[in-house]
């Protein structure tokens, strides 16, 4: 079952404000959700090449972009994965994508389901 999304509603007012509608508020997470993929396997990559390095870049990209547009749950998520790749514990960076991907699911389904944020 998809995770609903978990919004820092402060962060999308200032996005809103600062991109002067809610349509190119909604073109950010579209964006965001469409580089997720590729981030996904890299990380995917990385427990199997047991590379830290891999899992802690592609997680740092999550992190961030879920952090400037207010989505804290991937964000949390996308931090622990970079802890413990950091700590080279492959075996919780598995559990966590799932919830990671799931997360992600999530917020792909509200904003398809949804004309704004």
């Amino acid at each position: 079952m998809n995770q609903h999304p978990a919004f820092d509603h402060q962060r999308i007012n200032s996005l809103t404000e600062l991109f002067g509608n809610s349509d190119a508020v909604r073109d950010l997470y579209i964006e965001f959700l469409d580089s997720c993929p590729e981030r996904l396997a890299v990380i995917k990559q990385g427990v199997i090449d047991r590379r830290a390095d891999l899992i802690e870049f592609a997680a740092h990209a999550i992190h961030g972009t879920s952090a400037n547009i207010g989505v804290l749950n991937i964000e949390e998520t996308s931090a622990a994965i970079q802890s413990v790749a950091h700590q080279h514990q492959f075996a919780l960076v598995g559990a966590y994508v799932s919830e990671l991907e799931e997360q992600i699911d999530g917020l792909r389904e509200h904003i398809d389901l949804r004309a704004v944020i």
